[in-house]
């Protein structure tokens, strides 16, 4: 497997499962996706299996196109290092989004630095690729991505009442991006021939 496709697939159907059964509670754009997986909420394991499928499912993604072009394959460590973090943040939960129920306050916080650590670690693979890549046209759609990935991070929290929202879109902008360097279309590497990773 050299795409990303699938664990964006993945991911994106057990989010909309996870928002169907939410109930109330739940607001989307304040609170995070994260507490769809948190502490003491019955129906957390979605968005648990969620993180961790959508993990494994970069790992794997990300060592087929490490053996496709070995001569490049450091561009899919950040990428891979981010899939390791999501799924240890559906290992460690987020605290509760209903107020009132008690958690574990280092859980959460162990949750909370592999979250940030997956958002840098992307961010870094959006920036390796932006440096790498080839042609100019691929370059423009990971220049975009890295200035959205940061705009979004930013106004997160900058703008905490509407922090869900802008965290949504965050993991918007980083999935198009995954699914673009899975798209099948071409990963060409500076002054190489094109490779194919679909």
């Amino acid at each position: 497997m050299k795409s990303y496709r699938l664990a964006v697939g993945y991911i994106v159907v057990l989010v909309l499962i996870a928002h169907v059964v939410v109930g109330e509670g739940y607001v989307w754009y304040r609170h995070s996706i994260s507490q769809l997986a948190g502490q003491g909420y019955a129906r957390a394991w979605i968005m648990r299996a969620a993180f961790i499928g959508f993990g494994v499912l970069v790992q794997l993604a990300g060592i087929g196109r490490i053996r496709a072009a070995r001569r490049h394959g450091y561009r899919e460590l950040p990428i891979m290092a981010y899939g390791l973090c999501i799924l240890a943040s559906g290992i460690f939960s987020a605290p509760p989004f209903v107020e009132g129920i008690s958690y574990s306050a280092p859980e959460a916080q162990l949750h909370t630095l592999f979250a940030s650590a997956g958002g840098w670690a992307l961010t870094a693979g959006i920036f390796l690729y932006l440096l790498t890549d080839a042609p100019n046209e691929r370059k423009i759609v990971h220049a975009v991505a890295l200035v959205l990935t940061m705009g979004m991070a930013g106004a997160f929290f900058a703008l905490p009442a509407a922090s869900g929202a802008f965290q949504y879109l965050l993991w918007l902008v980083g999935f198009a991006w995954l699914a673009y360097l899975g798209s099948g279309a071409r990963l060409a590497p500076p002054g190489k021939a094109v490779l194919e990773t679909a």
